[in-house]
Formats: structure tokens, sequence, C-alpha cells
């Protein structure tokens, strides 16, 4: 009875406290002394209503895998024409220079989707210029199916597909990168851009066997159904920004800096002449494809790591050099080998450019700037793709265009050395302030 007594007032006494109190610095007590037992009601842990934190997944996630599936699916439409032009001038007598101003023409209005979409993107958000780019695709997929004058294929595949194709692009990946995260952006733009290649390893060699065996309106219809589906997923599942679902991009502080602050809100006022089987091209197409998810994967990891201007210099210099060696390989072996070479850097220009966008005038003005700039790239699509059924037509292959391109791309080397990023130099002091909740 004394010693409980005892044990009492010891406890009683100012100099002793109990639980969590009686070790400020943290160090591990016994389990009396831990706070795991006889905690105080008065210890930091309660006062201060400290609460254990749990790792959610992050909802940025769930918008990547629908912006990856709904790029593969449209950008998996715009390797069709590769696949079904002997078919249409099989069927219907029309020239390669007819079918190919076409193509063209379709090239210009994906170039000019790009930015007009992301004018929408940043005006209404990724979810609806999804929905609407998707919707113009199935349109004008659906419509080719039943095409039997020329004007059809130039109006169908020129206007809907091409717009569409171009919203559901990779601007939209590049504006969706920059919304929903500010660490890795390099790599995300990079998986978007893979997207596209994948598209094409999956859909490609299936449109060739099909074209093949049952005609060239079942491998439309293949993408058709693709596209299709889409729409729910990206209905149900897809944000415009993190606030709409009660988060932060991903990477982004508690606390923010009115330096960050601003910048969010910154922006700125072969085959036949070579002997190729169609699926033999189909095929070095699938493997084009596959390499450039690599290289654009890649690709992303380097934007976020090395000089963006040098990268763009090495790409164009490498792809310049493989297509001066394409007039010259006759050899399925070497065309395999050029498509592994070649497809390691066909779209990993995208990252860095977008992230040099992103640097230069605002991740605000993404969506827009970098949509005039690839409507500028593809421009030079357009007139590439018309100017290569002309020259076919008129001098029986496609060597003047590969040596063109070949020197276009030595060029390019030279300007993006030139590019000038004075706005890294000139972003202000940071400046504590307040995190949105």
């Amino acid at each position: 009875m004394d010693s409980l007594v005892g044990s009492k007032s010891l406890l009683a006494h100012p100099l002793v406290r109990r639980g969590w109190d009686s070790n400020p610095r943290g160090f591990r007590l016994p389990l009396f002394e831990s706070g795991t037992f006889n905690h105080s009601d008065t210890s930091p842990h309660r006062s201060l209503n400290f609460e254990t934190p749990v790792k959610r997944f992050h909802y940025a996630w769930v918008v990547v895998v629908v912006t990856f599936i709904a790029l593969l699916a449209a950008q998996a439409v715009r390797a069709a024409p590769g696949v079904i032009i002997t078919s249409l001038e099989g069927e219907f007598g029309w020239s390669r220079t007819a079918i190919s101003a076409a193509i063209s023409l379709s090239i210009l209005t994906f170039g000019l989707g790009g930015p007009l979409g992301g004018s929408f993107i940043d005006r209404f958000g990724p979810r609806r210029v999804m929905l609407v780019g998707d919707l113009l695709i199935v349109g004008g997929l659906l419509g080719l199916l039943f095409v039997r004058d020329l004007w059809q294929l130039y109006l169908l595949w020129g206007i809907p597909i091409g717009l569409g194709t171009g919203a559901v692009g990779g601007v939209l990946g590049a504006a969706v990168a920059h919304r929903w995260f500010r660490t890795h952006r390099g790599v995300i733009i990079g998986a978007f851009g893979a997207a596209t290649s994948a598209g094409q390893l999956v859909f490609v060699p299936a449109m060739a066997q099909l074209t093949v065996s049952e005609g060239w309106r079942w491998a439309l219809g293949l993408v058709l159904i693709a596209c299709a589906a889409m729409l729910v997923p990206v209905a149900i599942f897809m944000r415009d920004r993190p606030e709409d679902v009660g988060t932060r991009a991903v990477g982004e502080a508690p606390v923010v800096t009115a330096a960050v602050r601003a910048e969010d809100q910154r922006t700125t006022p072969l085959r036949e002449a070579h002997g190729f089987t169609e699926v033999t091209a189909a095929s070095a197409v699938a493997l084009l494809g596959s390499m450039n998810i690599i290289g654009t994967l890649a690709s992303g990891w380097f934007t976020d790591r090395y000089d963006n201007r040098r990268l763009l210099a090495a790409y164009y210099g490498f792809r310049a050099l493989s297509l001066f060696a394409l007039p010259i390989i006759y050899d399925v072996k070497y065309l395999l080998l050029f498509a592994f070479v070649y497809g390691l850097d066909w779209i990993a220009t995208v990252p860095p450019t977008a992230n040099l966008v992103a640097t230069i005038y605002g991740r605000a003005s993404v969506g827009t700037i970098y949509g005039w700039i690839f409507f500028a790239h593809m421009v030079g699509a357009a007139i590439a793709a018309f100017a290569g059924g002309f020259f076919r037509d008129l001098l029986g292959d496609y060597h003047l265009m590969f040596v063109s391109a070949g020197i276009m791309g030595f060029v390019a080397v030279s300007l993006a050395l030139r590019i000038s990023t004075p706005a890294v130099t000139r972003m202000p002091t940071p400046v504590l302030e307040a995190a949105r909740p």
C-alpha cells in the first residue's frame, strides 16, 4: 500500500511527466514510457493532432492510362493509308497522285487539329476534346466504309479524320502531362508519344492481314471499333485537372511558391519499287513502332536530365542518316535494320520539344503554342506526302524524297542548336505562399 502511494506521488511530481511528454527528443523507451501505454492527454501527438500518413493511389495514373489508350487507338488510324492505298488503286482505278493528295489534305488538317485542339483544351479541358475528337474519327471511318467517289475520300479522310486525330494527338498528351505532373513530365510525354507507335505495333499487322484476306473495309472496321470503344472509358474516367478529384498534381509540394503559382498561369500573347510485299512492309512498320516505344520512353527519361536542344539535334541527325540509307535498301534484313534504327528516334523529338515549349513560354501555354508547332510540323508532312506521290508517279520511286528529307534533317540539327531559353535565367526568386486546399 505504501509503495502504491509512493508511486502515485512520484507520478504527480512536476518534474516527472508521462507518456510522450517524457520523451521530447523521440528516443525509444520501454513500453510504459513510449506512449503506447499510459499515454498523456497533453502529449504532442494528441495536442498537435498528428495523423499517420497513408499513401493513396494517385488519380493521375488513371488519367495516364485513359489518355494512353485513347492516343493508341486514334493514332493507329494515321497508319491506315499506307496499308490500303494499293487496294484503293485496284478497286477504284484512282492514281497514286490523287490518293496521295487526299492523304496530304488529311495530314494538313491533322496538323491543324493540333493547335485547334490545344486551344480547346486550354478553354474546355482535355476530356471534352477527347470525346469530340473520337466522335469525329468514328464518323469519318464509318463514312469511308461506303465511299464510292474520289471527292468522298477527300471529304471524309481529309476533314473529320484529320481534325479528330489531330485533336487526340501529341498536343493532348503534352497538355495532360503538364496539368497532372510536376515531376517526370518528360517520361510521361514520352509514354504518350510511344502510344502512337504502340497503335501501329498492335493494329498495322492486323490491318495488313485483313486487307489481303478480306478487303480494305475490314481493315478500317478494325480501327473503327477500337476508336468507338474508347468513348466509354474517356467519358467515365477522364478528368481535366487534379482539382476535379480533390488532389494535387504529382510532385507538387503542399506549400507552393509564388513563382510556381505564377508559372502555372504564365501564358504567351516503298514498298513495291524495292520488291517488298505488303505483309513484309507492314512487319517493318510494326518493328519501327515497337522500337519507337523504347526510343520515346528513353527520350522522356533523357529529357528530364539533359539539354533538350542537344537531344533534338542528335535525334534529327540520326534520322537524317537513316533516310539517306533508305534508297539503297533492297533486302528485307536491311529494311528491318532501318526500321529498328529509325524507330528509336521517330517520335523521340516530342518530349524535348514539349518541354522546351513549357520552359520558354510557360506551362499554361503548352496547349496553344505546342499546338502551332505541331501544325507547322504537319504542314511539312502534308507537303512531303503529296510530293512523295507526285514524284513517285513522275520518277517511278521515292528516292528523291528520301534524300530531300535527309537534307532537311541536317538543317533541323542546326536550328535545334540555335534555340535560346533565356526564360530559364529570369525566373523570379521564390516567395512562399499558402498552398491551395
